[in-house]
């Protein structure tokens, strides 16, 4: 048995040197492919190794599932979204089915160490030697020597297990399980922010500042170039009342906590007060340890981001113990589960194929679409390696979980201003992940966009700013370290208008796709009642693709003006 070979970043599964280790049968259904991640192997893991699994059932009536999430923009506000109850009974796995799959892995003697009132996911515990023997694969124990892709918390060095060949999926469960994850706890996912270098002259603050003390782009700046609802008053509202997330709430999934003291100064520096609740931590399968750790980075970046530009808005961390594939899919099923917001950060990614077959993908994609029945706006980053994201061949894969058509897609611009912070122009940033899937058929929105090529989904939906040489301000751990940026900036950038939409709304949006192309398809870059909708993103490539006129792989439609949006869309 040989470990993982790797050629830049092309890389090769394990090798089998044994005929014992044979291709699975014809009749088997694969439940996990072996991962594509370069490792030492270290051999067999012991019989006795306990290993984490998340079994996501099926759900019921999942045509009519989709058809529903499909037809949401069209829909009254009051019918548009089920509350949890509703999902439940009606396209929750059935009671029944729920607890005839928990029999049958306590039978097998798996310990269930966690179930959920929604049905969707159960997590169980086993020794490596049972889960061999009921999956039909093989746990190895291996030495990640790498991250392609970008950095990951303590992944380089440790010592973490793998499957060496494919997992099946036993007959028995079949009917009910629509995926099984945890056979590895390597690390491919990992957060995508890029520092930059200070601005050599500073803007002309006429208001509130535009910029940190790190030249970085504060709040204000952003709300303007992108005119923000929240700096429009409130229809009927008192004086003052702006659209600033009031009611709303948001969930930032990241494996770090931040420093409430930062995210003060942070606001304090730009004068903005936060009249949104204390965040609510929610820790997933035990939460980080420590909790604040280098990922924090990337946790401060979101909760500035989305705090600074909503600053009503309720924040819910949820907390997994690391960017683990298993440990994410707990997460989204928990906050599924909850249905305690109406948006979804997700500022982190890695390669869509990194397992052979991949199966992470689908998962994330497929409890990303019960959130969107529920009205939750699922939003993710793109990428910050442009079209290398798997492989330095040209194009080299897309980002998952961005590549999910049930997440926002958020790729990447450089923005320049005036001098007075307005919009001056954008073009696309070198680093925005874009492409083609390699996993997800073209989605209905999509259809009939020029440029967006072939049969498959085409990333990124939008593009906001995320070159951090035009990045935003940062404040952590006690110092100004901006400017920051990377699709870790656009997608916290969306959130905020998100939550800022469905509060003049009065309602959720959920799936936001349909009318972000719908309204491109009739108005392009158009005007509407003296306001744009959309800004065309021309100039710049993310190493394969340009970024042309109308749709394209680096910017996708381009970047969003949230109220002309919001005007247009007679939210």
């Amino acid at each position: 048995m040989k470990g993982l070979s790797v050629i830049g970043m092309v890389l090769a599964p394990f090798v089998v040197a044994s005929a014992t280790w044979a291709a699975p049968l014809a009749t088997g259904q694969v439940v996990a492919g072996v991962p594509r991640v370069p490792v030492r192997d270290m051999g067999p893991a012991p019989a006795t190794m306990p290993v984490r699994l998340a079994v996501v059932l099926r759900y019921r009536n999942e045509a009519q599932l989709r058809a529903f999430v499909a037809e949401q923009p069209y829909l009254k506000p009051q019918f548009r979204v089920l509350t949890r109850r509703q999902f439940w009974d009606t396209f929750s796995p059935s009671v029944a089915d729920y607890a005839r799959t928990v029999g049958l892995l306590q039978r097998e003697g798996f310990q269930i160490v966690k179930t959920y009132p929604n049905r969707t996911v159960i997590d169980v515990v086993g020794p490596a030697g049972l889960v061999n023997r009921v999956f039909g694969t093989e746990i190895h124990r291996v030495v990640q020597t790498a991250v392609p892709g970008g950095m990951a918390l303590g992944a380089v060095g440790a010592v973490r297990y793998a499957n060496a060949r494919p997992a099946i999926l036993p007959a028995e469960l079949r009917p009910t399980v629509y995926g099984v994850i945890g056979f590895d706890n390597l690390q491919v996912l990992h957060p995508l922010w890029v520092r930059g270098q200070r601005r050599p002259s500073p803007m002309v603050a006429l208001g509130p500042p535009l910029q940190g003390p790190d030249t970085g782009l504060g709040p204000y700046a952003f709300a303007t170039a992108y005119d923000y609802p929240v700096q429009h008053q409130v229809k009927g509202g008192s004086p003052g009342q702006t659209y600033d997330g009031t009611g709303q709430s948001a969930a930032i999934v990241i494996d770090s906590d931040y420093t409430e003291s930062d995210l003060s100064t942070f606001l304090s520096f730009f004068g903005i007060t936060r009249t949104g609740p204390a965040t609510v931590r929610i820790p997933i399968q035990g939460g980080p340890n420590p909790p604040i750790n280098f990922d924090s980075i990337e946790t401060t970046l979101d909760i500035e981001t989305i705090v600074g530009m909503a600053p009503g808005t309720a924040v819910y961390l949820y907390l997994p113990n690391a960017l683990l594939y298993s440990s994410i899919i707990d997460a989204y099923n928990q906050i599924d589960t909850d249905d305690l917001v109406e948006a979804v950060n997700s500022s982190f990614g890695g390669c869509e194929t990194f397992t052979d077959p991949s199966y992470f993908p689908q998962l994330s994609d497929y409890l990303a679409l019960q959130g969107e029945a529920l009205g939750i706006t699922y939003s993710a980053s793109t990428g910050d390696s442009g079209t290398f994201e798997c492989t330095f061949s040209a194009p080299g894969g897309v980002s998952t979980p961005a590549s999910g058509p049930n997440f926002v897609a958020a790729g990447g611009t450089t923005l320049f201003l005036h001098l007075n912070g307005t919009y001056a122009r954008e073009f696309g940033w070198s680093g925005s992940g874009g492409g083609v899937s390699a996993l997800f058929t073209k989605p209905a929105y999509q259809q009939g966009i020029p440029h967006a090529a072939g049969p498959m989904r085409n990333i990124p939906d939008v593009g906001l700013d995320a070159n951090p040489g035009s990045g935003a301000a940062f404040y952590y751990q006690g110092l100004w370290q901006g400017p920051i940026g990377g699709t870790s900036l656009s997608s916290p950038l969306f959130v905020a208008m998100v939550v800022e939409w469905d509060q003049i709304h009065g309602a959720r949006l959920g799936d936001v796709h349909p009318l972000l192309y719908n309204l491109f398809k009739a108005h392009h870059y158009a005007v509407v009642n003296g306001l744009p909708l959309f800004r065309d993103v021309i100039g710049g490539n993310n190493g394969f693709y340009n970024a042309t006129r109308g749709y394209d792989n680096v910017t996708g439609i381009g970047s969003v003006e949230a109220w002309g949006f919001a005007s247009a869309a007679q939210l």
